[in-house]
């Protein structure tokens, strides 16, 4: 057993003499949705009806299901019943249908319209068809756990009433004040006196190419950490939902952000936003798909009127028709970069863009109908290709289907898996035996898992028992633990006991040359304070060399781990617990309230 670590480990790659294989068989799945003219979901098409094609190029079909709405909702696995103190990050979903998420964006959505969406939000939950399972997360500074999957209105209804306006992210511009009246404002206010936006004193034109760079750059810098933010949250999202059988439709609720170019940023600072094909967009793109995720992008403002031609926006200017046509530009380019952004989301992922739309109800209604009612293809690619490079996916009718005026809806196509970068090998949407994520992602995703609120991964099932150490505070904190160095936790103390187990089949162990199996386990249990602060930090390694003898009796019993943790004795506070197979970077959490475990019995 080796020491212990502040945080989940970051897998580096495989292990010193390890044999990692590919197969060179990959089962690329396609979820399509067929409307007819009036935008109906079509039901009872045949196997043959479908031709699929990758790169222009014809496949064989090796799958093919169909799913509609059922008459009754799909049956629910029981939850199971566990003694007090004890938890697991076990979610029951029907075995077939699909599953519906509610993402609720405030980083890229202005305060004005959030208070409009949960409206229309709760309307829909009131009157949504009974047996639709929905869970509902919110996005600010990082992806929240809002509410987990429930087909009951009450519930739901209950949350949003309960949503109360917040503040406004600092990586949101205001739609209300242009660019080009900030750069009025601050190049007047810099000017020497009696000098406006038209002299020719070298000094005023050098403050005002000061402060349009100033500008450019701090747009920049915004576009760009919403746009890894948000990807940073599918992420999560698609940590959380890749172990749940059958597709999934998250219904995102943003505003969306320019993808790739801000067209009122300067050429010379578009460096660092990302764009589609860049390595984030790419991985994000691959996991949402090999989780059978759809992305159906729904702008709240609805029907948009044109805010270039707003007063405020002339305001000072000496040419305010030169004004009103420039603010018309910026407000349909900024419309144009968000929903080709909502569009490449819905696009890469199978889902529909829904914008331009006043009623939002309606909209969240369809998109979860439109979900329900979809064909699934799987086919083995003709050509493999591990290049990395994006591979078209079409998808047609034949027959008396062609000729009916269906319009179809499907992912465009997915990243092949890249064998020349290993920083790509994350699988391509597709069934793949890839093995090690690249150390970024891989940190990027422990960092995920530990975080306060953060959706609980289930790439290992477990269940933890946590009850307290004894019945009495401590004034000496458990050995091993990791208090913040800048505010350390004053005594007294509660301690308690987390004790965790799973199959041993979540667990990745080699065999070398010598015969032994090695593999590495981590457990991590931070203690939050309830506003999100890290105050404690308990953990424990297991490096595992075993004997054929010792990885037989291995593979027939529960993999325990065991830590102990000191929490505040006279406040509440949250335990998050993570479970790690590090070199596959699998990854289960669960997050605990002490006030939920304080007054139980210690074990002893």
């Amino acid at each position: 057993m080796s020491g212990a670590p502040t945080q989940l480990q970051q897998r580096q790659g495989p292990p010193p003499g390890a044999t990692v294989l590919h197969t060179g068989t990959q089962l690329v799945i396609v979820d399509v949705t067929v409307h007819d003219k009036k935008g109906n979901p079509v039901n009872g098409l045949k196997r043959e009806d479908f031709t699929v094609s990758e790169a222009h190029t014809s496949q064989t079909l090796r799958a093919f299901d169909e799913y509609a709405t059922p008459p009754t909702p799909p049956a629910v696995p029981p939850m199971p019943k566990l003694p007090a103190g004890s938890f697991t990050n076990y979610t029951p979903v029907p075995a077939k249908g699909p599953l519906n998420i509610l993402l609720i964006d405030g980083l890229n959505t202005p305060l004005q319209d959030q208070g409009y969406l949960r409206k229309q939000l709760a309307d829909y939950v009131k009157n949504m068809t009974p047996g639709t399972r929905v869970a509902v997360f919110g996005l600010a500074g990082q992806l929240y756990f809002l509410q987990g999957f429930t087909s009951d209105p009450k519930v739901l209804q209950a949350l949003f009433a309960n949503m109360k306006d917040g503040r406004v992210s600092p990586l949101l511009a205001n739609d209300s004040t242009s660019e080009a009246t900030l750069t009025n404002a601050l190049t007047d206010l810099n000017a020497p006196a009696g000098m406006g936006l038209t002299t020719s004193d070298g000094g005023s034109a050098l403050t005002s190419a000061n402060t349009q760079q100033f500008l450019d750059e701090a747009s920049n810098f915004q576009t760009t950490n919403r746009i890894l933010g948000t990807i940073a949250a599918f992420d999560a999202l698609g940590h959380w939902l890749e172990n749940m059988p059958g597709r999934k439709n998250v219904i995102w609720c943003s505003e969306a952000f320019p993808l790739g170019v801000d067209l009122n940023v300067g050429w010379q600072n578009q460096t660092n936003i990302p764009k589609e094909d860049d390595s984030e967009f790419r991985l994000m793109v691959n996991l949402l798909t090999q989780a059978q995720i759809s992305v159906y992008p729904l702008d709240p403002r609805g029907v948009m009127t044109n805010t270039g031609m707003q007063a405020g926006n002339t305001a000072g200017s000496a040419n305010q028709m030169a004004a009103l046509t420039a603010g018309t530009r910026t407000f349909q380019n900024n419309m144009d970069q968000t929903h080709s952004t909502m569009q490449a989301f819905a696009s890469d992922t199978g889902g529909e863009p829904l914008y331009n739309r006043n009623n939002l109800t309606q909209a969240v209604a369809e998109a979860i109908n439109n979900g329900a009612n979809y064909y699934t293809l799987a086919y083995t690619p003709s050509e493999q290709k591990n290049d990395g490079e994006w591979r078209s996916i079409q998808v047609t009718l034949n027959g008396a289907p062609a000729k009916a005026g269906y319009t179809l809806s499907y992912r465009r196509g997915y990243f092949a898996e890249d064998t020349k970068q290993p920083e790509y090998k994350t699988g391509s949407g597709t069934v793949s035996t890839a093995n090690f994520a690249p150390q970024q992602q891989a940190h990027n995703y422990a960092r995920e898992a530990m975080t306060r609120g953060a959706p609980m991964p289930t790439d290992i099932l477990f269940t933890a028992r946590v009850l307290p150490h004894s019945t009495r505070p401590d004034d000496t904190l458990a050995a091993g633990n990791m208090l913040d160095p800048k505010a350390p936790l004053a005594p007294p103390y509660r301690r308690f006991d987390v004790d965790v187990a799973a199959v041993p089949k979540f667990f990745t162990l080699i065999k070398q040359a010598n015969g032994n199996y090695t593999g590495a386990i981590a457990l991590a249990v931070y203690v939050y304070t309830p506003d999100g602060k890290v105050i404690n930090k308990a953990s424990k390694d297991l490096t595992l060399n075993l004997t054929q003898d010792a990885y037989e009796k291995f593979e027939k019993n529960p993999v325990g781990v065991h830590v102990e943790v000191s929490a505040p004795a006279g406040t509440d506070s949250m335990l998050r617990i993570g479970f790690q197979d590090v070199p596959s970077n699998k990854i289960g959490a669960v997050e605990v309230a002490t006030s939920s475990v304080k007054n139980l019995q210690p074990v002893n």
